[in-house]
């Protein structure tokens, strides 16, 4: 959230968070985000807008010091993938950060291993992404029992959007991105975004057609998220009517 709690975002990890958190640094602050941000990873674009935080120019719900009233009067929102892609896409995300022998995830790729999963054989392939599923299915089953979250690049989108809490007034979808930040700015009673920050910059997914046969464990792993994805749209869910920002 930004600091006059004008919206509330539930970031969902794979699901176009870069774009998402450009478009709304230029619909917060009126300007296009251009501190750029290069730690000369190769194939990783556009680190900028998912270093936001650091520059403490958002915020965390529990940051405000009446959240639920904050929550109450902001616009709130989430953005939802398609499940197939999203899993395949996160699948690719681990296997990269593999590769590069980076620190991020290397905690699941370790408990991976633990699992069956062969570091040296297993990634890009039918056999881990497999693999892979049935350790999301289960680190999201123990939340019950061990008490920590699946990371939220993997675990389903339902766990991210927590829309119980959220109550949101739009859900739309990855493919209606651009549409989606321009029915935020309108809610928003803001400038429409420039052309280039309201597209969707998403790495090429080549992924629909690579994992298909794996359908049957993708729909069970992420059934929820399905459920979300066919009703989410661009229109809103409940009345909107910008508030008193008094916070």
């Amino acid at each position: 959230m930004p600091a006059d709690g004008s919206w509330a975002y539930a970031e969902n990890q794979k699901s176009a968070t870069t774009s998402t958190y450009a478009a709304l640094y230029e619909l917060t602050f009126g300007v296009k985000l251009s501190a750029h941000m290069d730690e000369n990873i190769a194939d990783w674009a556009d680190q900028s807008p998912q270093n936001l935080d650091k520059a403490q120019v958002f915020y965390q719900l529990a940051q405000f010091e009446n959240s639920i009233e904050a929550l109450d009067k902001a616009f709130r929102f989430s953005v939802i993938r398609n499940p197939v892609e999203r899993a395949a896409s996160s699948f690719h995300f681990i296997c990269f950060t593999q590769k590069k022998s980076l620190r991020q995830f290397y905690a699941d790729r370790v408990r991976m291993n633990v699992l069956g999963f062969d570091w040296d054989n297993d990634p890009y392939t039918q056999t881990g992404f497999s693999k892979f599923l049935h350790y999301v299915e289960q680190e999201a089953a123990m939340v019950r029992t061990a008490g920590r979250l699946a990371d939220p690049h993997f675990r389903p989108q339902a766990m991210n959007m927590s829309l119980e809490l959220l109550d949101p007034h739009l859900v739309f979808r990855v493919d209606d991105l651009a549409e989606g930040l321009d029915t935020l700015a309108h809610n928003l009673g803001r400038p429409a975004l420039a052309q280039e920050t309201s597209q969707a910059r998403l790495n090429a997914q080549p992924e629909r057609q690579t994992y298909t046969s794996e359908m049957a464990l993708i729909e069970r792993v992420y059934a929820d998220d399905f459920e979300i994805y066919e009703s989410a749209s661009l229109q809103l869910r409940k009345d909107w009517t910008i508030p008193n920002r008094a916070l």
